[in-house]
């Protein structure tokens, strides 16, 4: 993942950054990887007050709606070592979109998305996600296991379940191309561009369920609301 900042370099130029006692080049490279996810239409209002504090606004697609995404990442070979990921985004308005201005649909792929939870099981890719993108991490208990055709997800925090995620395996190809993602440090906004260098495969069917800060966001969910993955 890159990240840019007004006083950051541009995103080509490698950066060294440190975290704890280690040395990170920055763009960071992700070899190898796999990941399921579930989208979401939620009420918009109360997906709002989730983010109030960040300044952003959440994107509309459809009047009193907003997306909320739920992924589970199972990072097997990157700069940052192995670790599992769960994640909790919602589709956001550009920052600088001017008032009045009508914003991208989050349906046309061209959005924004605000990592809004992003709990992780290790402790160095917690403190690089912190100290140097302002992800919102902490560390749980996150286990990813693949059993015949299916793979579940499951995050349990001090102790307590908080989320299961359960996927059939399937392919969907993905393309090479750019994801902008932003994400909020005390008093400043970061914005990170996630590049894929070559194509990759998502997998589709999902049962999100729990409760915690992700399962809130999953009963806000409507009954009809699977709407891709």
């Amino acid at each position: 993942m890159s990240s840019t900042t007004a006083d950051t370099p541009p995103l080509d130029a490698p950066e060294v950054v440190a975290v704890g006692d280690e040395l990170v080049t920055l763009p960071v490279e992700v070899r190898s990887a796999k990941m399921f996810a579930a989208t979401f239409l939620v009420d918009a209002d109360a997906a709002q007050r989730l983010i109030d504090d960040t300044g952003l606004r959440v994107s509309r697609p459809r009047p009193g709606t907003a997306v909320c995404a739920l992924s589970a990442v199972q990072y097997l070979d990157n700069d940052l070592g192995p670790y599992n990921e769960i994640a909790v985004a919602f589709t956001v308005d550009p920052h600088d979109l001017a008032p009045g201005a009508k914003a991208p649909s989050p349906m046309g792929g061209n959005v924004s998305t605000l990592i809004h939870r992003l709990p992780v099981n290790q402790t160095f890719t917690c403190e690089a996600g912190r100290g140097v993108w302002g992800f919102p991490k902490w560390v749980a208990t996150i286990d990813y296991t693949d059993h015949g055709r299916w793979t579940d997800a499951v995050l349990v925090d001090d102790g307590e379940f908080v989320l299961g995620l359960s996927a059939r395996k399937g392919v969907v190809p993905l393309p090479a191309r750019e994801m902008r993602k932003r994400s909020v440090k005390p008093s400043r906004l970061r914005l990170l561009v996630v590049r894929r260098s070559a194509p990759a495969h998502a997998v589709g069917h999902r049962q999100p369920s729990g409760h915690g800060p992700a399962g809130r966001c999953r009963r806000a969910a409507r009954r009809h609301a699977p709407h891709g993955a």
